[in-house]
């Protein structure tokens, strides 16, 4: 095996699951502060674990999910992209849960042979002061059938707070922010609203990208879009109006695709101005279906369709909403008729990470039109919470007491984890 290069590292045997020690006299367990997975056995460098964990700012240990997420992608990304030992070829099963303060991913491979498998384990251990630390094992089961597992490639690596994309709580969610807007056409059809001035102090902007419903425009929401991109975010809209395509996320996609370039266009208005680690989807109607599809996009962060369209009609795969990578806020309305219950009853029990389903009594389904005034306070709150890490936010939507929990206009489920 090759040679593990980490800040610090301290290697160790561990038992992983039932089995017993790997060795007579195991070593004392590491401490509290343990962290990051670094090592060539799946071909993630330490400069890597590093850039991730800059690129995800946290608070505190609320926002555990995210810098979970970057790891996950490191790391799922080379599992089976390298030769290591014992190396599965079969499929991955992976698995989120949350256990009180920690989050942990475990990714196990199927199908294999000559072992009895291989775990990867990423769990958070601890914020303290301008760190967090992550701790994450990787478990390689004995061959012999033994039931034994050795814990390698474990490692210390602190993870700084990057305080300058952490944006000012701003608990208004319903009027609009601090942030003057300009709206723009760009690229493949792609309607941007976005602050007039970005990057003011270093800050990079979270994007949203928007997908409206059939015979629809992204004019018919600006009020809306406006309103989010007042708060601070750079929306990109894209025309999913087309019968037969408009649930299948592309070109939402494309529109990302327009944002990734334009962050690094030298010169440009949005130079390194955006922050792709931080990208949000919301859309209704048919577009909602396009925003589930789009969610499966391992580059997207959370995701908010309204009142979803989910049938086999305009692109949608049945199926997509138990491939999510972001927590979901699902919104449905009482007096809806274009969208049956059960659409947005099959999402969430499909869904495979956080969801907020919010079933709001007196609403029908051009409600998510114009400025959105039934809408607009949730979908605000969730973005700035997942994508802006405004933990004030999270108060709307976790917590025994959350906002739209003890209101009557309200009607909340919540699973995995919220």
């Amino acid at each position: 095996m090759r040679a593990i290069v980490a800040t610090a590292v301290a290697l160790y045997s561990i038992a992983c699951g039932s089995g017993a020690p790997s060795a007579p006299t195991p070593p004392p367990p590491p401490p509290p502060l343990q962290t990051l997975f670094e090592g060539q056995v799946v071909g993630v460098t330490a400069a890597e674990v590093e850039a991730a964990c800059k690129a995800t700012p946290l608070a505190d240990a609320a926002d555990s999910y995210y810098v979970i997420r970057q790891l996950e992608r490191l790391i799922l990304s080379r599992v089976f992209a390298e030769p290591w030992p014992g190396r599965a070829t079969g499929d991955v099963h992976a698995r989120q849960t949350t256990t009180s303060s920690k989050l942990r991913f475990s990714c196990t491979p199927k199908h294999r042979s000559g072992s009895t498998g291989a775990q990867f384990v990423v769990e958070l251990g601890q914020v303290e002061g301008p760190t967090v630390t992550v701790d994450v094992k990787v478990c390689e089961a004995d061959g012999a059938g033994g039931g034994r597992a050795t814990a390698i490639n474990t490692g210390q690596l602190a993870c700084p707070h990057n305080f300058g994309d952490i944006f000012a709580p701003h608990p208004d969610y319903f009027n609009a922010g601090p942030f003057t807007t300009v709206e723009q056409i760009e690229g493949p059809r792609c309607t941007i609203h976005r602050p007039t001035v970005l990057g003011e102090g270093g800050r990079r902007h979270p994007v949203i990208l928007w997908a409206n419903g059939i015979t629809l425009s992204p004019t018919s929401y600006r009020g809306l879009l406006r309103h989010l991109a007042t708060h601070g975010f750079v929306v990109a809209a894209a025309d999913t109006s087309r019968v037969g395509s408009a649930g299948n996320g592309q070109n939402l996609l494309d529109c990302l695709q327009h944002m990734e370039q334009q962050n690094s266009a030298p010169g440009g208005i949005y130079e390194n101005r955006l922050n792709l680690y931080r990208i949000g989807v919301a859309g209704h109607s048919a577009g909602g279906a396009g925003v589930i599809m789009a969610g499966r996009d391992p580059r997207i962060t959370a995701t908010a369709p309204l009142q979803p369209w989910v049938g086999a009609t305009h692109g949608y795969v049945a199926g997509a909403a138990g491939q999510q990578n972001g927590p979901m806020l699902l919104a449905s309305g009482e007096l809806d008729t274009e969208i049956p219950f059960s659409h947005p009853q099959g999402v969430f029990a499909a869904a495979n990470t956080p969801i907020f389903w919010g079933h709001r009594l007196g609403s029908g389904h051009n409600d998510p039109l114009l400025d959105a005034p039934l809408y607009r306070r949730p979908v605000t709150a969730w973005f700035r919470y997942h994508l802006m890490l405004d933990n004030s936010a999270g108060g709307v939507f976790t917590g025994a007491n959350c906002a739209l929990c003890t209101t009557s206009v309200w009607v909340v489920q919540r699973k995995n984890g919220l």
